[in-house]
């Protein structure tokens, strides 16, 4: 059954939304037609409210509630534009219920310190398409399972662009967190989610701040200019966060570190360019078997990548570039693999081995103009800079004997190449890396699967 609402009547069956929602059966489609509806709906039945557009049909909850509330199973929205202000809860408030769909829809103008555009709690499976929410909170997920999200702009929110507790297998495609006056997205006990195509760019706080999450994906996503209003603030900052990947992604120009990671462990950057940084590109401490693999990391004002009491970290076929102090610079840990990358014109060394390092193992590498010479450096002597067989290749080596490296450790490269490395060369990826790959892939089956109205 159909049923239409118009605030002028104008041959409508009801003037207001809730009196059609209250005097139709579920499963109905309410047809809502151009006009401002000043009210608090309450949709506690399965049906479709459907308007003539965000800038025709517009729900304005006032001070008083929510525009819309959702409070039943297998609800559509569609075509409506909704306001409300200064209300502790969200414009759009969906709570405990599964397969609610918005389409087409904005939420904007709440000036409360406590509201949210969109507000999700214990909902799953359920779909929003071309969302438009501004100068809000933004997006709070809470409790939410198999949630999709594409096609949508959050923009100009307050304090945290997409806020996420308890989230798992959600995925979030072709999506724009910008201009939040905190971070772009933050939260803790997040898992299993995949962002794809998304950009998450000139937040005041860091794009991405999470503490313990695992298992989550991020493949061709832009982190670029957060922390753009305030100092000191990271593309990603992550404590406590395990077994996620970042595939083709982009991480530049932040006025802090472009990647840190603090206690975390078994991550996996690959085809990720990461630049600009005002301090390293990369800085790691506390944390254990994360991997590199063809990455560019260059022109960052401090150290390329940074390690700090890290262990069992896999760089490989990686090109480091254009760092204003190291390409590479290691401290304090132990059992690191550096091979088959070009590190190439770093202001200082290319590599630096500092103090309390060992069993690091570096070779098949390419050293080019790096502004030291040596281009490298090991102050322990603790560390391999060969595979028994061959070392790295230096382009400031003299043809004969060993390559020396300055430092402490009077250590030296016992076999330098006479010719440099393809930097493409195989090399045996570490398995927890493949473990990633494979969950990732096997998350991706089952988005694919569910990606439907």
């Amino acid at each position: 059954m159909e049923v239409t609402v118009d605030d002028d009547w104008a041959g409508a069956d009801f003037d207001n939304i809730q009196d059609a929602i209250d005097n139709t059966t579920a499963g109905n489609w309410i047809f809502i037609h151009e006009g401002l509806y000043e009210e608090n709906v309450v949709v506690n039945k399965s049906m479709r409210l459907i308007g003539n557009g965000t800038n025709e049909t517009i729900v304005d909850g006032g001070q008083d509630g929510s525009a819309i509330a959702v409070r039943a199973d297998d609800v559509k929205i569609e075509n409506i534009g909704m306001t409300s202000h200064r209300y502790r809860y969200g414009i759009l408030d969906i709570q405990n219920c599964s397969n609610a769909r918005a389409y087409n829809c904005s939420m904007n103008r709440t000036f409360g310190s406590d509201s949210y555009g969109l507000n999700l709690v214990n909902v799953n499976w359920s779909y929003f398409d071309n969302l438009y929410v501004y100068r809000t909170h933004n997006v709070n997920l809470e409790t939410i399972d198999n949630v999709t999200f594409t096609n949508s702009l959050f923009m100009r929110g307050a304090e945290v662009g997409i806020q996420m507790h308890y989230v798992n297998g959600s995925y979030f495609y072709n999506c724009t967190v910008n201009r939040t006056t905190g971070a772009g997205i933050g939260g803790w006990q997040v898992y299993w989610n995949t962002f794809e195509m998304c950009d998450l760019s000139r937040n005041y706080y860091e794009g991405l701040g999470w503490y313990s999450a695992e298992n989550n994906t991020f493949r061709n996503t832009t982190f670029h200019e957060n922390g753009f209003k305030w100092d000191n603030y990271d593309g990603l900052s992550l404590e406590s966060c395990n077994n996620n990947t970042f595939d083709n992604c982009s991480i530049s120009n932040h006025t802090w570190r472009g990647v840190y990671m603090y206690l975390c462990h078994d991550n996996l950057f690959k085809n990720t360019e990461i630049s600009e940084s005002t301090y390293d590109g990369v800085l790691m401490t506390m944390s254990d078997r994360n991997a590199f693999m063809v990455c560019n990391v260059f022109n960052n004002s401090y150290n390329g990548t940074t390690l700090i009491n890290c262990n069992w970290t896999f760089i490989t076929n990686c090109t480091y570039q254009y760092n204003l102090l190291y390409g590479i610079g290691l401290g304090s840990s132990e059992n690191n693999t550096i091979t088959y990358n070009e590190i190439i014109w770093n202001d200082e060394y290319g590599v630096y081995v500092g103090w309390d390092c060992w069993n690091n193992v570096i070779h098949h590498n390419n050293f080019l103009k790096n502004h030291n010479s040596p281009q490298a450096a090991d102050e322990t002597g603790n560390n391999q800079w060969t595979d028994g067989s061959e070392g790295n290749w230096w382009d400031n080596w003299n043809g004969t004997g060993a390559y020396p490296l300055d430092g402490a450790g009077n250590a030296e490269d016992d076999a330098p190449a006479d010719d440099p490395f393809p930097t493409n060369a195989p090399e045996k990826v570490p398995e927890f890396t493949v473990m990633i790959s494979l969950a990732a892939m096997f998350l991706m089956a089952i988005v694919v699967r569910r990606r439907r109205y």
